[in-house]
């Protein structure tokens, strides 16, 4: 795997990364339609460090991308790059990748189930590859998703994890590697005609966006302290998650419901004003379980702060398109 140096750092007072905390805004969630501010504006010093982040973060996945010779949507490396500076602009690029990693491999999972996989057989064998892969398996020529999870696996593990947070990752990888098969599967039902699930069953699901995996394998690097607050920090994530999955729906449901291609809440029923009263209780569910530990765990500022961004996202477009 390319080894990219920490010397683009050198420079940077990490202290101006405290500031703004878009985490301490608990309801960010705004309806664009009313013309609601997204984030209060920041000073230039701090739009300069978060921009110096995302160069440097970019660099990285650039050159790791490169290494694998695999295709990527520039997007999505920009999303993931602006995502993460924003939410920990006081951690520096090389803290930042192995998030970054994980939300670039994830899109590229998510375009084998939705474009590539033609038959059932196609995702089974497609879970089972990344399963392997990610458990130290060699992945195999023509598969991008595995070769990315093969490499993303070891880089992770060069941290020398704690088992527990390395084992939360295998294990929220494999939910959200059964929430895409719940994904295909229902859509593909009910593109044949077949009756549609219900939104409570959708989104229990909700783990297929991917947010909970890529935040357990940031926390890898946590260490020790992580370990008492794992379940509050997951049970706070799986709130976001459903939020972002709300968000995301309410976004590309249009595009979605046009090609075919997927199932979403608005397509079981649900609308603007329900997504949008979700979205906003699970934030705020979400942020009730961290509020004490943000005082002093940076995890928790961060679980916090990326939601509200992401949310924040998909009020005004989505990674895949220029709109």
């Amino acid at each position: 795997m390319t080894t990219v140096h920490d010397h683009d750092n050198q420079g940077l007072d990490p202290e101006h990364g405290q500031r703004p905390d878009p985490g301490q805004d608990h309801n960010p969630y705004r309806d664009p339609d009313r013309g609601e501010r997204l984030a209060p504006l920041v000073a230039v010093a701090d739009s300069a460090l978060l921009g110096a982040r995302t160069i440097q973060l970019l660099r990285r996945l650039d050159a790791w991308t490169a290494s694998l010779d695999t295709p990527v949507r520039p997007q999505v490396a920009e999303m993931a790059a602006l995502a993460l500076a924003s939410a920990a602009p006081e951690s520096t690029a090389g803290e930042l990748l192995t998030a970054a990693m994980s939300v670039v491999w994830a899109q590229v999972t998510d375009d084998g189930f939705d474009v590539n996989a033609r038959t059932i057989d196609d995702v089974e064998d497609l879970i089972e590859g990344c399963r392997q892969a990610a458990r130290g398996g060699a992945p195999r020529p023509g598969q991008p998703g595995e070769q990315m999870l093969s490499s993303l696996a070891a880089h992770l593990r060069s941290t020398d994890p704690e088992p527990e947070l390395e084992q939360l990752w295998l294990r929220r990888l494999d939910r959200m590697l059964e929430g895409c098969r719940f994904e295909w599967t229902t859509a593909h039902a009910h593109a044949a005609g077949g009756a549609p699930t219900t939104l409570p069953e959708y989104l229990a699901h909700h783990h297929s966006v991917g947010f909970t995996t890529i935040c357990a394998a940031w926390w890898t690097s946590g260490g020790q302290i992580l370990l008492p607050h794992l379940d509050r920090l997951s049970d706070a994530a799986d709130h976001f998650e459903t939020a972002i999955r709300l968000a995301n729906d309410q976004r590309t449901s249009h595009r979605e419901q046009l090609e075919g291609s997927a199932i979403n809440a608005a397509l079981l029923g649900a609308d603007a004003a329900w997504i949008h009263h979700q979205i906003r209780a699970h934030l705020d569910a979400g942020h009730t379980l961290i509020t004490e530990l943000a005082a002093t765990l940076p995890q928790a500022r961060h679980l916090g702060r990326v939601a509200n961004w992401l949310v924040g996202l998909y009020q005004i477009t989505e990674p895949r398109l220029a709109s």
